[in-house]
């Protein structure tokens, strides 16, 4: 649920879902075509704080290597006389290969935290904080400078 576009019409504000009780003030004469308009702006909350959320751009897609050969391996590219359909074949293939392997890129960035890293942060969340005090200082203070951001 987006605004409408803005045009210049008031027919697009009367008729909207966005403004009720859309009226004209009579008293403004500006001279010239525009007019002065009141009306009640309705706004679903949910829907305004998911547009401010959401992100503009789609989440980049992951190709699986390995899928492709397989997936590529199961098909039948044959050639036909007429150059025209063989290529549109080939560009369907294709295009039906690369949809079949396409995931959506994972939404945390694993690669920003190395394994070593990891591994550190998994003995420390397992770790008692009472019973084993310095150890945890120790780990805490091994796992602190080796995070690094790309």
């Amino acid at each position: 649920m987006c605004l409408p576009m803005i045009t210049n019409s008031i027919t697009s504000y009367v008729t909207s879902e966005f403004f009720t009780n859309v009226g004209v003030f009579p008293s403004f004469n500006t001279g010239n075509d525009h007019r002065l308009l009141r009306a009640r702006l309705h706004f679903d909350r949910g829907q305004v704080r998911q547009l401010r959320i959401r992100s503009k751009r789609p989440r980049p897609t992951v190709i699986d290597e390995e899928m492709i050969g397989t997936v590529a391996a199961e098909e039948t590219f044959e050639m036909v006389d007429d150059v025209n359909e063989d290529y549109t074949r080939l560009v369907g293939t294709i295009i039906k290969i690369r949809n079949e392997c396409r995931a959506e890129a994972p939404k945390h960035a694993s690669r920003r935290v190395s394994t070593s890293t990891r591994a550190l942060l998994e003995k420390r969340r397992h770790m008692d904080q009472q019973a084993n005090h310095v150890e945890y200082a120790v780990r805490t203070e091994q796992t602190s400078p080796t995070v690094s951001v790309v």
